[in-house]
């Protein structure tokens, strides 16, 4: 398994994913280190993307959960099929078992990550295990749809486009532990993410746009975010 700081053979497409998931949180100061938004730029932009690894190491959550996938299927670290999974959910997740959880709580005692949040995310396990980021989120954020809205991906379809906003009609989690839709005022930036028309379907985090998505990768987002929905609503 390939670990981060190895630049041979890098994934690119996987590093572009890593980075458009993860400047807007970090820009917003929520994780990672102050010298990430222009490295994660850089592989947005042109595709240089031999430092992103190094940075993604800073991200006290998302780099446990993306060693747990890729110990689980034996994957590179820094591959498609583990950041896919991670963001988006793929059929490798079907691989994870309850003990896999055990194994996200050491990789985030090794990340150092608080005693207390650990401890707090081990009360609210649910009896399963998915290594998926918005299992991650209703760990985190218990109760808080607001912040579970805004940390999870939610998808949809561009109604409007007005300047650096648009209106998109988004899938995202309501009170009940469901998906819902809604039209949702949201940001992009047109240097990091593909130029998009009205009926594209993208990707929303933290309010803002970072990806153009495939229908298959629509779908899977839609899968594995109604799976994880269901293990929190019938814990």
């Amino acid at each position: 398994m390939k670990q981060e700081g190895q630049e041979d053979l890098m994934d690119i497409a996987a590093l572009r994913l890593l980075s458009q998931f993860a400047l807007r949180p970090n820009t917003l100061k929520f994780c990672g280190a102050d010298s990430a938004p222009a490295i994660l730029e850089q592989c947005i932009r042109e595709e240089e993307c031999t430092r992103v690894a190094a940075e993604i190491a800073h991200f006290q959550t998302l780099h446990p959960y993306l060693q747990v996938i890729a110990q689980i299927t034996n994957e590179d670290l820094f591959s498609w099929s583990v950041a896919q999974s991670y963001i988006l959910g793929s059929d490798l997740l079907k691989q994870a078992q309850p003990v896999h959880f055990g194994w996200l709580l050491d990789q985030m005692h090794s990340q150092d990550v608080p005693p207390d949040v650990r401890d707090a995310y081990q009360q609210r396990y649910p009896g399963r295990f998915i290594p998926f980021h918005l299992y991650q989120v209703l760990l985190a954020h218990d109760g808080d749809l607001g912040a579970v809205r805004n940390c999870m991906v939610r998808w949809g379809t561009v109604q409007q486009i007005n300047g650096q906003s648009a209106e998109v009609r988004l899938h995202q989690i309501n009170d009940q532990l469901d998906l819902a839709q809604a039209n949702v005022a949201v940001e992009f930036n047109p240097e990091l993410v593909r130029e998009f028309q009205v009926g594209d379907v993208v990707a929303v985090h933290w309010g803002w746009i970072f990806r153009i998505l495939a229908r298959s990768e629509a779908d899977s987002l839609k899968t594995w975010t109604e799976q994880t929905m269901l293990i929190f609503r019938t814990q």
